[in-house]
C-alpha cells in the first residue's frame, strides 16, 4: 500500500511538472514574436527574404526557434548562456583557482561558478547585441533615433537573454529534465511544421515528387534510430574485487561492469565546430557590411554549409574536439584511481599506472568512433543536399539535439514510473545540477 501511495504521488508530481514545462514552453513562443522597438518590419521580412540561403543566419535562427527572423526580444536565444557555460567548463579545467572550486568548493563553489558563468552570458549578450542593432542599422530598417535604438537594443535583447537563462533554470527545477535542452529542442521543432508545409507546397507545384518526400521521411527515421543506437551504444569493462578477510568472515569474489560510451562527450563537439566555423562570417556580416570587405565575403562563401571546405574543415573541428573533450571531461588517472581506491582491477591489470594506460586506449578507440558518428550525423543532410538535390526538413546538429533531447527527457520520466523510486531530478534535494546537462 505504501509503495502504491508514492507512485501516485510520483504520477502527480510528473504530471505537474510535465504541466509547467508545457506553460514554458508557450512563455518562450509567444516571446519569440515580440518584435523589438523601433524597426521597420517590411525591410526586416524582406531582409530575411533575400538571405533565406544564408546557412549562417539559417544557424542562428535554428536555434532561437525563429525569434531572430522575427527580430523578436528573444533573438539571441539562449546561445550566449551556452557559449558561456563551454568557456567556464574549459576554464573550470585550466584555471587553478576555478578547478579548486569545482573539485573543493562543493555547493559553495558551484555556486560561483554559476555566478561566473552568468556574469560572462551577459558580456556576451551585450556584445551580441550591439551586433544585430549594428547590422540592423546598417540596413536602414531604423524608424527612430539610432542611438536610442542601439539603447534599446542591447537593453532589450541581454533581457531576454537573461530571462531565457531564468526560464531554462526554471524548467530544470520545476519541470523535467534540462531546461536549457528543453529551449532549445522547443525551438528547434518549431521550425518542423514550416519546413513540412514548404515540402508539401513544392510537390504541389511539381517541384519535387511525393516520392521524394517520402525518402526524406524515410531518411530522417533511420536517422533518429542511428542517433538513438549510437547514444546508447557503450564499452563494458568487466570489474573484479579480490576476496577480503572481514573479521572472522571471507568475502567472495565479486565482479560488476564499468561502462565506457561511444560518444563521452554529448553534442559538444558539433555546436563548436559550427560556432567556430560561422562566427567570423557573423562578424563580417554583423559589423562590415560595406564593399571593402566583397573579398572576406566571396571566402566565406565557401565555407557555407554543403561546400567541400565546409565539410573537411567541419568534420576535422568535430574530431579534433571530441578527443580533445574526452580527455578534459574524462580523465584516465582520475577513473583509474578511484578504481584503486575500491579495490578493482581490470581483467588482471595492474591497478594505478597500468589501468590507467588500459582505459587511455580504449577510450582514444571508442572516441574515434564517436566523433565520426557525431561528424557523420551533422554533415549527412548538407550531402543529400549537394549530391542528390533533395531537400531536406532538417539539419544534422538540429536533429541531433532534438533526440539527445527527448532521451534525456524520456529518462527522467521513466525515473517516476519505478515503483518505490523517488526521483531527484536537478535542482532538488539531493540531487547533482550541472548547468549545461547537453552531454547525455
Amino acid at each position: 500500500m505504501n509503495n502504491r501511495n508514492k507512485k501516485t504521488n510520483n504520477m502527480q508530481e510528473l504530471q505537474y511538472r510535465i504541466l509547467f514545462v508545457l506553460f514554458a514552453v508557450v512563455v518562450f513562443r509567444i516571446g519569440a514574436h515580440i518584435p523589438l522597438p523601433g524597426i521597420d518590419l517590411d525591410q526586416l521580412s524582406q531582409l530575411f527574404q533575400d538571405n533565406r540561403n544564408n546557412a549562417i543566419l539559417g544557424y542562428f535562427d535554428m536555434f532561437t526557434g525563429g525569434a531572430l527572423s522575427n527580430m523578436s526580444l528573444l533573438s539571441l536565444g539562449i546561445m550566449p548562456y551556452i557559449s558561456a557555460s563551454i568557456c567556464m567548463q574549459f576554464l573550470s579545467y585550466s584555471i587553478p583557482t576555478l578547478e579548486d572550486l569545482r573539485k573543493h568548493g562543493g555547493e559553495n563553489g558551484r555556486q560561483k561558478i554559476n555566478q561566473y558563468t552568468r556574469q560572462l552570458t551577459l558580456l556576451i549578450s551585450l556584445i551580441q547585441g550591439f551586433g544585430i542593432s549594428k547590422m540592423i542599422a546598417a540596413n536602414s530598417m531604423v524608424i527612430m533615433s539610432v542611438y536610442q535604438f542601439y539603447f534599446l537594443t542591447i537593453i532589450s535583447l541581454s533581457t531576454g537573454t537573461m530571462f531565457m537563462m531564468w526560464l531554462g533554470d526554471q524548467i530544470t527545477r520545476y519541470g523535467i529534465g534540462n531546461g536549457i535542452s528543453i529551449l532549445i529542442f522547443s525551438g528547434i521543432v518549431s521550425r518542423f511544421p514550416e519546413a513540412f508545409g514548404k515540402l508539401l507546397s513544392q510537390a504541389r507545384q511539381g517541384q519535387t515528387s511525393y516520392a521524394v518526400i517520402a525518402f526524406v521521411f524515410a531518411l530522417m527515421v533511420a536517422v533518429i534510430v542511428f542517433i538513438v543506437y549510437m547514444e546508447r551504444a557503450q564499452r563494458q569493462l568487466t570489474l573484479t574485487y579480490p576476496k577480503r578477510q572481514q573479521g572472522a568472515r571471507m568475502t567472495m569474489q565479486a565482479s560488476s561492469k564499468l561502462p565506457l560510451k561511444i560518444n563521452m562527450v554529448g553534442i559538444y563537439p558539433p555546436i563548436i565546430a559550427q560556432t567556430l566555423i560561422f562566427f567570423p562570417a557573423s562578424a563580417i556580416d554583423f559589423f562590415a557590411l560595406s564593399e571593402q570587405y566583397s573579398l572576406v565575403r566571396q571566402l566565406r562563401f565557401f565555407v557555407q554549409p554543403g561546400e567541400p571546405l565546409y565539410m573537411i574543415i567541419y568534420v576535422s573541428l568535430v574530431m579534433v574536439f571530441a578527443y580533445y573533450l574526452t580527455a578534459l571531461f574524462h580523465d584516465s588517472n582520475d577513473i583509474a584511481k578511484h578504481l584503486k581506491r575500491q579495490g578493482a582491477l581490470i581483467g588482471g591489470i595492474r591497478p594505478g599506472h597500468y589501468t590507467a594506460q588500459f582505459i587511455d586506449t580504449i577510450m582514444t578507440k571508442l572516441t574515434f568512433f564517436g566523433g565520426l558518428y557525431l561528424a557523420f550525423v551533422s554533415i549527412l543532410p548538407d550531402i543529400v543536399i549537394r549530391f542528390l538535390h533533395i531537400p531536406l526538413l532538417f539539419g544534422g546538429t538540429s536533429l541531433l539535439i532534438a533526440v539527445v533531447c527527448v532521451m534525456d527527457v524520456m529518462s527522467q520520466i521513466q525515473t517516476y514510473l519505478l515503483p518505490g523510486v523517488q526521483p531527484a531530478l536537478a535542482g532538488g534535494p539531493g540531487s547533482s545540477k550541472k548547468k549545461l546537462k547537453l552531454l547525455r
